[in-house]
C-alpha cells in the first residue's frame, strides 16, 4: 500500500508552488505540486485551497524541507 503524499511546503500561489517544486528537482528531489486548480476557486470554498508541493518519496522530507 502506497503512503500518503508528504506535504513539504504549503504556497501562497501556483507561481510559489511551481518554484519550490523546481528548487526541489534540482537537489534531485522529485516532487510535485497539488491544489493549483482549487487556487482559483480560494474564497468560494470551503476547503484549504492553497497549492502544496509534496515529495514523492517520504524518506525525501527532511532534505526538502532544508
Amino acid at each position: 500500500m502506497p503512503s500518503p503524499p508528504t506535504i513539504v511546503y504549503l504556497a501562497a500561489d501556483p507561481l510559489e508552488a511551481e518554484i519550490v517544486r523546481n528548487m526541489l528537482e534540482c537537489e534531485r528531489i522529485p516532487s510535485d505540486v497539488m491544489g493549483s486548480l482549487l487556487w482559483s476557486g480560494r474564497g468560494d470554498l470551503a476547503a484549504d485551497a492553497y497549492p502544496r508541493v509534496i515529495v514523492r518519496d517520504p524518506r525525501d522530507e527532511m532534505r526538502a524541507r532544508e
